[in-house]
């Protein structure tokens, strides 16, 4: 496996310490480093994780960040623009309904064959219902790492 898309929500599980499932998604991200495996973010993904942390600093007035993540070992990221060539790419009318956040990430770990970790319920079945290689942090825990 040479790249990975996570959702949101374990983006953020990795990064803030004090959310319940970081000691899960720590030791995804662990493996994710360990074994060079790219991320593959589209840039609307950033808005999303930017907010949330921004949103939980502002509840909490502090970040209780993960420091497992350095220079010396960083997550490899694939950022991709949202544009006009990403949408004749991605876009899949026969994918299940879903909200467009969690739309095109389903259709990216469908087009290019990528496995998707997510805690969302919705996002993981639908994308199971589309084919996609779908799992929570403890599924990938217990089959992949």
């Amino acid at each position: 496996m040479k790249e990975i898309i996570l959702d949101t929500c374990v983006i953020i599980d990795i990064f803030e310490k004090t959310r319940p499932r970081h000691e899960k998604a720590k030791k995804v991200s662990d493996w994710i480093i360990e074994n060079n495996v790219s991320l593959v973010l589209p840039i609307t993904s950033r808005f999303e994780i930017d907010r949330t942390l921004v949103n939980i600093q502002q509840q909490n007035g502090i970040l209780h960040m993960q420091d497992g993540i350095t220079k010396e070992r960083p997550h490899i990221i694939k950022e991709y623009n949202v544009d006009v060539g990403f949408f004749q790419k991605y876009f899949d009318p026969s994918l299940p309904y879903i909200k467009a956040g969690d739309y095109i990430l389903m259709a990216m770990a469908k087009k290019d064959k990528l496995p998707l970790i997510t805690e969302d319920t919705t996002l993981y079945n639908k994308s199971k219902e589309a084919g996609v290689e779908v799992f929570t942090e403890e599924e990938f825990l217990q089959n992949i790492a």
